[in-house]
């Protein structure tokens, strides 16, 4: 494996993901911005899902991003629909990328009802001036995701920006890394993170220990760990049952935000001229699939 040279991150915080669930259809465990803190800009949320049935009628989003990522082993496919026109389906192991920006509705259900869709998806704030541009997306198919494999016991799935010489093929707006990493027990493993970005971790299955080998951190299913933003390396080892962790960083943007429902703007004008639009109809209709 190629050595990345610098000082290690250590764990500045953590916190435990906040399970939540609607009916028997769908549970998941929740990241928010008072999980670990505000360190994790420019990242808003994540939700750690699994769901079989159609949970949520189209929706509105406007000023930042709404990922979708399914797991490998997810049973089914997402069906992706919104008020621009795209009509996607998310395979396992898919990326599905809304850059809201102004406005846009959208909807996302599963193919096959009763079986089990298992990803995350993540709201990543966007820059004040992406805030105002029409909305657009992106798609990452499994088969053309990057993947660093440095021996049989580590895995990293490149699904935005670049990480161990390989570069992601989408380019939303911002700078943002998302791996999906897992590792064998007892396997170790050092990402190199530019000292200008946050950079935490969530993990979702196994345990691992984050940290310089003097002082590292253990953190368990359903628990985030926001890193210091000095050093470059974060330093993994897995714990007895291995790990499966998304490591997220990104370039801070430190704006102001005003958030109310599905609305991320800078002042709460922007927030009102959003809510006005959606209600006249401004960012586009969609019917129900279900």
């Amino acid at each position: 494996m190629a050595e990345a040279i610098g000082s290690s991150r250590r764990v500045q915080r953590t916190g435990a993901a906040r399970r939540m669930s609607h009916g028997t259809g769908f549970i998941a465990y929740c990241m928010r911005l008072n999980t670990v803190g505000p360190g994790i800009d420019p990242f808003l949320s994540i939700d750690h899902f699994f769901m079989s049935q159609p949970i949520f009628p189209p929706h509105p989003h406007a000023g930042f991003s709404a990922v979708t990522y399914l797991f490998e082993d997810s049973q089914d496919v997402l069906q992706n629909r919104d008020s621009l026109g795209d009509r996607t389906d998310i395979h396992p192991g898919d990326l599905h990328w809304t850059q809201a920006g102004r406005g846009i509705v959208h909807e996302e259900v599963p193919s096959t009802p009763g079986r089990i869709s298992h990803g995350v998806q993540m709201f990543i704030n966007l820059a004040a001036d992406e805030k105002l541009k029409r909305a657009q997306s992106f798609h990452l198919s499994t088969e053309f995701v990057p993947v660093f494999s440095p021996s049989a016991q580590a895995q990293v799935r490149v699904l935005c920006g670049s990480a161990h010489g390989l570069h992601a093929p989408i380019n939303p707006a911002g700078w943002v890394n998302i791996l999906d990493v897992k590792l064998e027990p007892g396997a170790s493993l050092q990402h190199d993170v530019a000292p200008n970005l946050s950079a935490f971790a969530l993990m979702l299955n196994g345990s691992a220990a984050f940290g310089p080998m003097t002082g590292p951190r253990s953190v368990t299913q359903h628990e985030a760990a926001l890193f210091s933003e000095s050093g470059r390396l974060v330093e993994t080892t897995a714990g007895k049952d291995g790990a499966h962790y998304l490591l997220c960083s990104g370039l801070p943007l430190r704006e102001p935000m005003v958030a109310k429902g599905p609305f991320v703007m800078n002042t709460a004008e922007q927030v009102e001229r959003v809510a006005q639009d959606f209600a006249a109809g401004k960012l586009g209709r969609l019917d129900p699939t279900y």
